[in-house]
């Protein structure tokens, strides 16, 4: 997930900020006149070396790598507002019923509309369960306003959650064993058998 964010979000953003920086030399030597006044940095030959450093910055060099603590910082502060929206969610353990099984993957976490769209868009929306699997019997579910305590799971919502995992999954799914039910997304229900032509 870090490579995901830091190739998709971080680093174009990076390169469209230092893009901005270069996009005039007249902008370029306001930016370094501000750095020189503000922060004390004086850049030898900075005013001469304009084009190369525009350049630099089209192909690629000379744009900030993304820092690990960078990385770690923003986890730890969306961890924070997550753990909000957690405990204000109401938690129920479901049990899966004789002969289902729940799957996991690499992605254990995953949020689920409640009316069946695709795409939730995050921990703080209402409409969204949290679920994700303990065992492959027990199921934990966190719902705004939802029930709480134990249930038995219907064999369709565990077809359901297993086909959500199964997609969501980034590379591996993990089960305790090939009988499992899962839902596609167009509706069919298959067992674990069928998961390699899927």
């Amino acid at each position: 997930m870090r490579n995901y964010i830091e190739s998709t979000l971080i680093k174009p953003l990076n390169k469209l900020m230092a893009n901005v920086m270069v996009a005039t030399p007249e902008r370029y030597s306001d930016i370094l006149f501000r750095m020189q006044i503000e922060e004390g940095i004086h850049f030898e030959n900075a005013e001469n070396v304009y084009e190369q450093v525009k350049s630099n910055i089209e192909n690629d060099v000379g744009v900030p790598p993304v820092q690990r603590e960078l990385m770690i910082l923003m986890e730890m502060e969306c961890a924070q507002e997550i753990e909000k929206t957690l405990h204000a969610r109401n938690w129920c353990l479901a049990e899966a019923d004789e002969g289902d099984y729940f799957v996991t993957s690499d992605r254990p976490v995953n949020l689920i509309w409640k009316d069946g769209r695709p795409v939730p868009p995050g921990f703080g929306v209402l409409g969204i369960i949290v679920a994700f699997a303990v065992s492959q019997k027990l199921l934990l579910v966190g719902e705004f306003g939802g029930k709480k305590g134990r249930t038995i799971a219907p064999s369709e919502f565990v077809a359901m959650f297993n086909g959500v995992i199964i997609s969501h999954a980034f590379e591996r799914i993990f089960a305790a064993n090939i009988h499992f039910k899962f839902r596609t997304a167009e509706g069919s229900v298959y067992t674990g058998e069928k998961i390699f032509n899927y």
